[in-house]
C-alpha cells in the first residue's frame, strides 16, 4: 500500500484531526465551497511543494506560505454555489449510469 497525497474533503462540523492533516478554517470574509474549489484548482501547483521521499509530505509551514488566489464574497458566493451544483449533477448523473448499468448487465444475464 504506497501513500498518498491530495485527498480532500469539506467538513461540516466541528472536528479536529492530527499533524498530518493541513486543515483550512473559512471565516466569514470567504465562502467554503469557494475555497475548496479552488484549493482543489491549485493542488497541482501545491505538489510541486512537496518533498520527494517514501512518505510525501507538505509541511504545515510550506503550505501557509503557498499563494492563494481570491476574488470579492459576491463572486466567491455565486462560483461555490454553481461548482456545488455541478459536483451535485455529476453524482446524480453517476447513479443513472450506475442504475442503467445493472439493468443492462440484469438483461444479458436473462
Amino acid at each position: 500500500m504506497g501513500s498518498t497525497i491530495g485527498k480532500m474533503g469539506m467538513a461540516t462540523e466541528t472536528m479536529a484531526s492530527n499533524q498530518q492533516i493541513n486543515s483550512i478554517v473559512v471565516n466569514d470574509k470567504s465562502n467554503c465551497d469557494f475555497v475548496y474549489y479552488a484549493i482543489c484548482r491549485a493542488f497541482p501547483r501545491y505538489l510541486a511543494e512537496v518533498g520527494v521521499q517514501a512518505v510525501p509530505i507538505l509541511s504545515k509551514s510550506n503550505f501557509e506560505k503557498l499563494p492563494n488566489y481570491t476574488t470579492c464574497r459576491e463572486e466567491q458566493d455565486k462560483i461555490g454555489y454553481f461548482l456545488n451544483l455541478l459536483d451535485e449533477r455529476i453524482a446524480t448523473q453517476n447513479k443513472i449510469i450506475e442504475k442503467l448499468e445493472t439493468l443492462i448487465k440484469g438483461i444479458v444475464d436473462f
